[in-house]
């Protein structure tokens, strides 16, 4: 089984041109070319993600907009709502946890993103806790992006990124799905210390092979550690400039997993990676984590 588990759907005109001059050039998705390079990818599933950010930067890929995506391509896709746990004037935002939880008993959503470097908060404030909750009740997993932000700093500032805050969630709720996502990075091995403790964190290794060889020694570390079962391929798909040529980069990185990984750890004296552990990274473990 093949999983991409972060996948990206963009519209431009639901980016603030705030946003857009920190970034760059947003553009609109093809959404048919996603759902065909994921055919002939031979993807057999792929979580598809909003993304709420109106707190600070009044942006956001709704929960309607990917629900109208899953309901086009059901058979392949496992959509997710997003939340922004704060309101303006940083108080308990009631009526995001209202949209959550109408996004997936109304919309059929299974699972929730909360970016919290993007809304400039740490995600063990009391606030955040009605969501983890509501979250447990609703039985459907959390993808964090903690981790630190490809662009500009100011977008999502290091001191809210640190996924050492999550620990303090997983252990007041031991039953909740947590992946956090891109590997933590850079505090990847502190990340892998929280997931040996903590059965119910996960990780994806999405937007980390751009380093390869740092992917590779993170993913010995993992070995390591005796969390590798719970580290999962994704592709962190999403347009800026060059949509079509996202076919030849996930194809290039499930590759990477396949061959140039264990190629690095022979170069470097280190154990290679097992069939079974490479097919878990690809998709078993996602499996496992979603339930599929």
């Amino acid at each position: 089984m093949l999983i991409d588990a972060h996948v990206h759907i963009l519209a431009a005109s639901q980016f603030d041109d705030r946003f857009r001059n920190e970034v760059g050039e947003i553009g609109d998705v093809d959404l048919d070319l996603v759902a065909a390079q994921m055919d002939r990818l031979g993807v057999d599933k792929y979580v598809v993600l909003p993304q709420d950010m109106t707190r600070i930067w009044r942006s956001r890929i709704t929960n309607e907009f990917v629900f109208d995506f899953v309901q086009a391509h059901h058979d392949k896709t496992i959509g997710f709502a997003s939340a922004e746990v704060l309101d303006d004037f940083g108080r308990f935002n009631s009526a995001g946890l209202d949209e959550f939880e109408a996004a997936i008993q109304d919309l059929g959503l299974r699972g929730l993103l909360l970016t919290p470097p993007y809304g400039h908060y740490r995600p063990d404030i009391p606030a955040a806790y009605p969501f983890y909750q509501k979250a447990g009740e609703l039985d459907v997993p959390l993808y964090f992006h903690q981790s630190a932000q490809g662009g500009p700093a100011v977008l999502a500032p290091l001191e809210y990124a640190n996924p050492v805050y999550i620990d303090r969630i997983a252990n007041d709720f031991p039953t909740l799905r947590i992946c956090v996502e891109h590997m933590g990075y850079p505090w990847t091995e502190q990340l892998l210390a929280l997931m040996a403790h903590a059965p119910n964190v996960y990780t994806d290794i999405s937007a980390a092979f751009f380093r390869p060889r740092l992917l590779a020694r993170n993913l010995l570390m993992a070995k390591d550690y005796r969390v590798i079962s719970k580290v999962f391929y994704g592709s962190d798909y999403w347009y800026r400039k060059d949509q079509a040529g996202w076919e030849d980069r996930i194809r290039s990185e499930i590759q990477w997993l396949q061959s140039d990984l264990n190629k690095i750890a022979r170069s470097e004296g280190w154990p290679e990676f097992d069939d079974k552990e490479i097919q878990g990274i690809l998709g078993q473990n996602a499996a496992r984590f979603h339930r599929l």
